[in-house]
């Protein structure tokens, strides 16, 4: 997933924190994630990141991957990966959902993502 050229996409809302979708196929498990980000300001809690096919709610109410650790600068951005989460599969094709969501973002306090590189195997 990559945000259109822009060199970093700004979520500074629980409410906009939308990563990306993905359809997962059957016999496709997501068994890696990895996260280009800085943050701007004090974000407390600290950011989740979300992996689930919940659509109902913004934020979602389950699929919570990790919390981000605070970080670098747009200079010396984090790399976060996660990689010892249950793989995620489907039974049938699905739609699966990349979300960020933190109640204290705002509009001085926000997440800089850079890139988000998904990881699979197959079954």
């Amino acid at each position: 997933m990559q945000n259109n050229g822009t060199p970093y996409y700004k979520i500074a809302s629980n409410t906009t924190g939308e990563l990306g979708t993905l359809l997962n196929a059957v016999g496709v498990n997501i068994v890696y994630i990895g996260i280009v980000y800085f943050i701007n300001g004090t974000i407390t809690p600290a950011p989740v990141i979300y992996i689930t096919t919940n659509f109902s709610a913004n934020p979602p109410v389950s699929g919570i991957l990790a919390r981000l650790n605070l970080s670098n600068t747009a200079t010396d951005p984090t790399v976060a990966q996660f990689s010892s989460f249950t793989p995620i599969s489907t039974a049938t094709p699905k739609a699966v959902r990349l979300y960020l969501s933190s109640s204290g973002l705002s509009g001085s306090n926000y997440v800089n993502l850079r890139i988000v590189v998904i990881g699979f195997n197959f079954s």
